[in-house]
């Protein structure tokens, strides 16, 4: 089987068996379409326009494709918001138009009413009418409190305190009476606590009018209510809404589409935020194509029982096979040069550099070295304490290749920080375009993302049955994509501007084959996973 030829690389699309599988793209019923004048004025204020079908609220929001090689993996289709602006978004689907006797603030209670399912408003107002929709989120006229003041003895019966010209406040729907004080603290507990409007603190079913929220609490408590509101709603809807799962992000991926085809293909949905956080939308973890979410997961687990310390060593030093010092490794390149004795190996397999010239790349290649018992191979008479044992250096192995790529992964991304200066220096010193020396840039890009393609290959290759001939053509395209990232690894630890620019021809080229390479790993790695060949 042949991934390597350019021709066979289109766009992956699923295929449903049956109109079941089919993915509905609405998360509730859409009132109306766009027109082809919309779509031209769209057009030219630079929003992008979604094809007919799809709600037209959705042109509210920018649309995304996938942001990194599209041939890799199926465009989801998803939007991203900020928390207030999905609200604004909700607000908006459901048009003024449906209730005209409410404004913008009882809608949005409306809307958290009926947490936020737009659907089973208009199912309701559809059957039932307006009057039946108001009531259940507390919007009837007659629904209404409030505050007075009692100049004689007044026993809250929540803080039972006994006061004079106690402030009250009062439902009249229900009679239910209570101290300002005690509503005070029990809204503000149930703003984090509840995805619904407040009710009565009398135990009873009664809503909190807004305006009566606004005069207990200020107007600012509900934007925070409506915030912690659609929270709720994030969370319990987590199919189509995520938050993204990088530090200090609070933007929210709206995917449009049933996860199950992905899932059922092994294949990660994968999305990005506005800040270009790209994470697989099913588990939110990092891109880990070629695996899939249930094979990354079991690995997290397995490897999270190890020490600190162990996963430490592992992947920070090593002794030189041929003096014995330890060695920190601190760069992303696998040739390394033991400064006591002038050694130069790989840092993976620890045989001479020499032996890696050409093709000869083959140390990402698990050996087993457990002798059978009496000579004997392909029985089961080896003893359970070798199986064991083969079984925890086969995990070694691949654990401390997946380290080493992690270790790799961060030391570039520390190179790519810098890479400006790079590009400056060659404008300065060699006299080119800023746009000339892009190329840095994109070479560098390009060999961070094969890197994590080539640290979940491990992982991949780790729950994959070594005796099969699929594992054998995966090891092939990962002991190439390995030598080919090295090769370009390499070429960044030249610093000499006119060197840089000398060899851009070769940036280039390595960079070209390296995708080449990225997407033959990943198409035979989800081969192995329809086979079976891969699995838990």
């Amino acid at each position: 089987m042949d991934y390597l030829d350019d021709s066979e690389y289109e766009e992956v699309e699923i295929e449903f068996e049956s109109d079941e599988d089919e993915a509905d793209i609405y998360l509730s019923p859409p009132p109306t379409t766009t027109t082809d004048t919309d779509n031209i004025a769209l057009e030219k204020s630079g929003v992008q326009v979604i094809s007919d079908g799809i709600n037209s609220m959705e042109l509210i929001a920018k649309k995304f494709k996938i942001p990194i090689d599209s041939k890799l993996h199926t465009a989801a289709t998803y939007s991203v918001f900020s928390e207030t602006e999905l609200i604004d978004y909700k607000l908006k689907e459901l048009s003024s138009s449906y209730f005209n006797q409410v404004d913008e603030v009882e809608l949005k209670q409306l809307l958290m009413s009926y947490d936020w399912n737009i659907a089973e408003i208009l199912k309701e107002k559809n059957e039932f009418g307006d009057q039946k929709v108001l009531a259940r989120a507390g919007l009837l006229p007659e629904n209404k409190g409030r505050i007075y003041t009692k100049k004689k003895e007044y026993t809250c019966m929540i803080c039972c305190e006994t006061r004079n010209e106690t402030e009250i406040y009062a439902l009249e729907l229900c009679g239910h009476e209570f101290c300002t004080d005690c509503y005070k603290q029990y809204l503000l507990a149930t703003t984090s606590n509840s995805s619904g409007p407040p009710k009565c603190m009398g135990n009873c079913e009664t809503l909190i009018p807004y305006k009566d929220l606004q005069s207990l609490m200020g107007p600012s408590y509900l934007d925070k209510l409506f915030v912690f509101s659609i929270k709720s709603y994030i969370n319990k809807n987590t199919e189509h809404y995520k938050h993204c799962p990088s530090n200090n992000c609070q933007e929210v991926i709206a995917v449009y589409d049933s996860l199950e085809p992905y899932l059922k293909h092994h294949v990660a949905p994968i999305v990005s935020c506005n800040d270009n956080h790209i994470f697989c939308f099913g588990c939110r973890k990092e891109d880990h194509s070629p695996c899939d979410c249930a094979i990354s997961q079991e690995w997290v687990k397995k490897t999270s029982k190890e020490s600190k310390a162990l996963n430490w060593v592992l992947a920070n030093t090593k002794e030189c096979p041929k003096c014995s010092v330890n060695i920190e490794k601190n760069g992303g390149c696998n040739h390394m040069t033991c400064q006591n004795c002038e050694y130069q190996f790989c840092w993976v397999c620890d045989s001479n550099w020499d032996s890696h010239k050409g093709s000869n790349f083959t140390c990402v290649v698990y050996r087993n070295n457990v002798a059978p018992e009496n000579g004997k191979t392909g029985k089961k008479n080896l003893k359970a304490k070798e199986n064991i044992k083969y079984s925890f250096q086969r995990f070694r192995h691949y654990y401390r290749l997946f380290s080493d790529c992690e270790q790799s992964s961060t030391l570039d991304l520390k190179l790519y920080s810098e890479i400006e200066k790079r590009i400056t220096k060659l404008q300065e010193n060699v006299g080119i375009s800023w746009i000339e020396g892009q190329f840095l840039d994109e070479c560098m890009k390009e060999m961070i993302e094969a890197r994590k393609v080539l640290k979940w290959s491990f992982v991949l290759i780790f729950y994959s049955d070594p005796s099969q001939n699929f594992t054998k053509l995966f090891e092939d395209h990962q002991m190439h994509l390995m030598s080919s990232i090295d090769k370009l690894a390499e070429l960044f630890a030249v610093t000499d501007p006119e060197k840089v620019f000398s060899k851009k021809s070769e940036y280039l080229n390595l960079s070209a084959f390296i995708k080449t390479r990225k997407r033959a790993t990943t198409e035979a790695g989800r081969d192995l996973i329809k086979l079976k060949v891969a699995k838990i």
